[in-house]
């Protein structure tokens, strides 16, 4: 069965936009609703790591009843990333540039960054 989804566009980051794009099972469907009900609302990175990752843990939500689709854009491109890991990386950070990292660390750690993106968010080689 098709989860429930969510969307969480993160606008004005500093190269480009963000978007999370996350599935969720049935099971976990009914104490997600607060996060449905907020689709389509836009969240600057400190507030999606603070509020909707702090949602999620505290209901009991875990990363693996979930899929997790992060798309990052850059310069009009859009990647896409599949990873339970990047809640992980969210939930461990406070503020813009923290939250960033954790979307491109997670990303990296599955092998779908590409160095053109690495070098374009001013990570060294």
């Amino acid at each position: 069965m098709k989860g429930a989804e969510s969307r969480f566009n993160i606008k004005g980051t500093k190269y480009g936009y963000t978007k999370i794009l996350l599935n969720v099972n049935k099971k976990a469907r009914e104490n997600f609703k607060s996060i449905e009900i907020a689709d389509e609302v836009e969240y600057t990175p400190c507030e999606v790591s603070l509020s909707l990752l702090r949602d999620m843990l505290e209901n009991n939500v875990g990363v693996t009843s979930g899929v997790f689709n992060v798309v990052i854009g850059t310069c009009g491109v859009e990647r896409n990333y599949r990873m339970a890991e990047v809640v992980y990386g969210l939930s461990r950070v406070n503020n813009v540039k923290g939250c960033e990292a954790a979307l491109i660390g997670a990303a990296r750690r599955c092998g779908e960054v590409e160095k053109g993106l690495e070098v374009r968010r001013g990570a060294k080689r």
